[in-house]
């Protein structure tokens, strides 16, 4: 074989393993019960929870969400906090059709409140390994 034909499946190759790398993190699960209130997106720091119905705080360090899963009651608001220094999202599965925040950085919000009972699962669309659950109840 000529060196340009070894070049030539070199770059396939490696097409192929990147493009398997980035769609394998993407599998969805079809969510329950999806809510249609509008998201909200604060910046800066948020409060710690008063009220275990009304707040509750997931941080997104380390390339991961803490805690990856969260049991909530209904109409219970949950706040994500980015703290890595990358930026990250929130997007429900399947493609984010009950709330998709946009990319945000360090230090800043994004918040959503569960007004049904259900389970919801979420990703970061940058970093599709990140995933995480709230589970809401009555």
């Amino acid at each position: 074989m000529s060196k340009f034909s070894w070049i030539i499946i070199v770059i396939v190759v490696v097409l192929a393993a990147g493009y398997f790398l980035f769609t394998s993190g993407r599998e969805s699960t079809p969510a329950i019960n999806q809510p249609t209130e509008a998201p909200q997106v604060t910046q800066g720091p948020t409060a710690q929870p008063t009220n275990a119905r009304e707040n509750q705080s997931v941080m997104m360090q380390n390339f991961a969400y803490n805690p990856a899963t969260l049991s909530v009651k209904k109409g219970t608001t949950v706040s994500w906090t980015n703290q890595d220094s990358v930026d990250h999202d929130v997007v429900s599965e399947p493609n984010g059709d009950m709330f998709k925040s946009e990319l945000f950085s360090e230090g800043e919000s994004y918040s959503f409140t569960f007004n049904s009972v259900g389970t919801y699962n979420y990703y970061c669309s940058v970093h599709p390994r990140m995933k995480g659950s709230i589970t809401v109840t009555e």
